[in-house]
C-alpha cells in the first residue's frame, strides 16, 4: 500500500485521493480519482497487479467494461482477460451457479468442468 500513498507523478495517484468501487479475481483494483470536484470528470483508474501500476482512462464506468467485454482498448486493462472480448456479460445467481458446477459444467463458459463439484480446502 505504500507504491498507492506516494504521488510523485501524475500517473500515480494518492491513495487518499482514490474512491475504489470494486476489484477483480486477479487483486486488481478499480476505482475513480476523486480530486476535481466534479464526479462526471474522475477519471476511472486501473493499478493492475501483474501490469505494475496505475493506467487511467477517460470514461465512466459503465463504458470502460463495455470495452473490456468487446475488446475495444489497445490491450486488457486488467490482468484477469476472462472477460477480454466475451462480447456480452451475464449474470448467474449464486444458486444458479453452485446448479451448474454440481451438473458439472463450468458456469461462466457452459463446457464441462471435470473440477465442478470438487470441494477444496
Amino acid at each position: 500500500m505504500d507504491d498507492w500513498q506516494r504521488s510523485d507523478t501524475a500517473s500515480r495517484p494518492a491513495l487518499s485521493d482514490v474512491l475504489l468501487w470494486d476489484d477483480t479475481n486477479a487483486a486488481d483494483a478499480l476505482g475513480w480519482v476523486t480530486t476535481d470536484p466534479d464526479p462526471d470528470r474522475w477519471p476511472l483508474v486501473v493499478w493492475a497487479r501483474q501490469g505494475g501500476g496505475w493506467a487511467a482512462h477517460d470514461c465512466g464506468m459503465s463504458t470502460f467494461l463495455l470495452r473490456i467485454l468487446r475488446a475495444e482498448l489497445e490491450k486488457c486493462p486488467i490482468s484477469d482477460t476472462s472477460l477480454w472480448g466475451r462480447g456480452t456479460a451475464r449474470f448467474l445467481s449464486l444458486r444458479a451457479e453452485r446448479r451448474l458446477q454440481e451438473e458439472g459444467i463450468d458456469p461462466w463458459t457452459s463446457e464441462s468442468d471435470p473440477f465442478a463439484g470438487m470441494e477444496f480446502d
